[in-house]
């Protein structure tokens, strides 16, 4: 493979992750410009440049969290998937912070399946739980998804749940009820 490189990068970067994902998620699933701005300096938030020869063709957000690492956003430039590159940087991910924990589109199309599917090939786990991941932004609705994690099932899912609410979307009392399945 071509020389590859996952760099810790910062504020430099950020109006091009942040136009990758205005064009790849749905405003539910994305800060307001100024909120994502204002992560950037909080010393459990990592962003990486996924570069390739020198070029990036893509990010990954992430927060150290207690005993694991939440991947917030998965962002490739539309000319670069399909190529591994992808794949290699998940794996890179994963032999850097061996516990993890992503969020995940629900399998109920075929572009959806093969992104679950994509995560499985890289070692992830669906975990049996009810999941939705609250509104980052006021009048914005929750989304239904899955729970992934790396390399096993969450030993405590409400725990971990109830620390992606509070350190990721800032939701201490978040009320929606939570069941394992």
């Amino acid at each position: 493979m071509k020389e590859f490189e996952l760099k810790t990068v910062g504020e430099e970067c950020f109006d091009d992750f942040y136009t990758l994902l205005l064009g790849s998620f749905i405003p539910e699933e994305l800060r307001s410009r100024e909120n994502a701005i204002e992560v950037l300096e909080s010393p459990d938030f990592i962003l990486y440049n996924i570069c390739v020869e020198g070029r990036s063709v893509g990010y990954i957000s992430a927060w150290r969290l207690c005993g694991f690492t939440f991947l917030e956003h998965f962002v490739m430039r539309c000319g670069e998937r399909g190529k591994g590159y992808g794949e290699k940087a998940i794996r890179n991910i994963c032999a850097l912070h061996k516990k993890l924990a992503l969020e995940c589109e629900p399998r109920d199309d075929e572009i959806k399946t093969r992104r679950a599917s994509f995560y499985e090939r890289c070692g992830f786990v669906e975990n049996p739980i009810d999941y939705v991941q609250p509104s980052y932004r006021e009048g914005f609705a929750e989304v239904p998804l899955m729970l992934m994690s790396y390399p096993t099932a969450l030993e405590s899912p409400k725990d971990t749940v109830k620390e992606i609410y509070a350190k990721v979307y800032k939701k201490q009392n978040f009320t929606r009820s939570f069941t394992e399945q």
